[in-house]
């Protein structure tokens, strides 16, 4: 009996070590589906952010951040100023309801894929006139989309062209991620001069001004 036990644990524990033989438990977890090409934060004409999600109808286009063009700044500082970033609301819109509204945080892509992965159609909401476009989206690369959108306006296909738009975004950077702190009781030596050695230091280059959105 002893000589027929020994062979039957052996080829067990070959088993176990081999993998042949799993323990219940938890599911394994399923793989993440890579991101679509359009999540992300995007840049418009004006500098202003549009960060992409994923969202009931699809994917949805949300302003994360405002920039005035500097030369609007310029000419109307005093009013914008008062405002400030969290003051402008979206006054062209056509349904009264909505003029409260504020811009900062506004939907103003709805999208859906189609059966092209690189084009995704949907609406397009205009804040600077209150207009909604019917479009699309094409992905023209990593950091680069193109939206096009149309406005519907009944009878007017001869002036299609007039009432079409169109507008290249370009995806911000991400971030550089901090530097790996040195461990303690090392002194990392800087290769960049001190301010104190190389004298006072350079006034930063003046950003615009991300307040509203003015066009």
């Amino acid at each position: 009996m002893a000589r027929l036990a020994r062979p039957f644990w052996t080829l067990l524990f070959a088993l176990l070590a081999g993998g042949a033989y799993a323990a219940p438990g938890a599911p394994p977890e399923a793989p993440v589906p890579p991101a679509s090409p359009i999540e992300g934060t995007w840049l418009d004409s004006t500098q202003s952010q549009i960060t992409v999600v994923p969202c009931e109808q699809g994917f949805c286009g949300n302003i994360s951040k405002i920039v005035v063009p500097p030369k609007l700044y310029a000419a109307h500082k005093n009013e914008i100023d008062a405002i400030g970033p969290a003051g402008f609301t979206d006054l062209k819109n056509k349904d009264p309801k909505l003029r409260n509204r504020p811009i900062l945080g506004l939907t103003i892509l709805t999208l859906h894929p189609t059966d092209q992965p690189d084009v995704f159609d949907g609406t397009i909401y205009d804040p600077d006139s209150g207009n909604t476009f019917s479009g699309s989206l094409t992905v023209l690369g990593h950091d680069k989309m193109r939206l096009e959108g149309c406005l519907d306006v009944p009878g007017a296909n001869l002036l299609k062209k007039l009432l079409c738009r169109d507008r290249d975004w370009t995806r911000v950077a991400e971030p550089e991620p901090p530097p790996i702190p040195m461990a303690r009781g090392r002194v990392q030596q800087s290769a960049v001069p001190s301010a104190a050695a190389s004298g006072s230091p350079k006034p930063a280059a003046a950003e615009p001004v991300a307040v509203g959105n003015f066009q």
